[in-house]
């Protein structure tokens, strides 16, 4: 007796890539995001105001942020010309460049990630399955 190899139906396959591309996108669109200084943080007091100083950085993953990379810090204004808009914000956050720093991998949100987007993956197989075998067995006849 031969074992039946695992096989899914090309529509399957199709819907399949459209999900890793999906989540290929998610996990590859950068962030830019103004971090407040911890000393700063107060719940009573939170406003959504950035101060100079404060770190920029661009963001990656999905659903937890795996890669980050410093990319500059809250300017104090537009001066000479060394500023960058990062958020349209009422006044808006400027922020000066500073040179890219080495990309920051945390590898335990990154396997997370990776866990998540296997069941993810896993859950369109099933679906796609199911419902494709409940079209080949065709509508079921009513007993008159």
């Amino acid at each position: 007796m031969m074992k039946q190899r695992f096989q899914i139906h090309l529509s399957t396959a199709l819907v399949l890539m459209f999900a890793v591309g999906g989540l290929m996108w998610a996990n590859t669109r950068e962030r830019i995001d103004v971090v407040k200084a911890a000393a700063r943080v107060d719940p009573a007091e939170e406003t959504s105001e950035s101060l100079p100083g404060d770190p920029v950085y661009k963001r990656y993953g999905w659903p937890f942020q795996a890669a980050s990379r410093l990319i500059g810090t809250v300017a104090d204004s537009y001066d000479d010309g060394v500023g960058l808009v990062v958020a349209a914000t009422n006044p808006p956050t400027i922020m000066s460049f500073t040179i890219e720093c080495p990309l920051q991998i945390q590898h335990a949100r990154m396997a997370m990630d990776a866990m998540i987007a296997l069941a993810v993956l896993g859950a369109v197989v099933i679906v796609c399955e199911w419902l494709e075998r409940g079209a080949e067995s065709g509508p079921t006849p009513k007993n008159s």
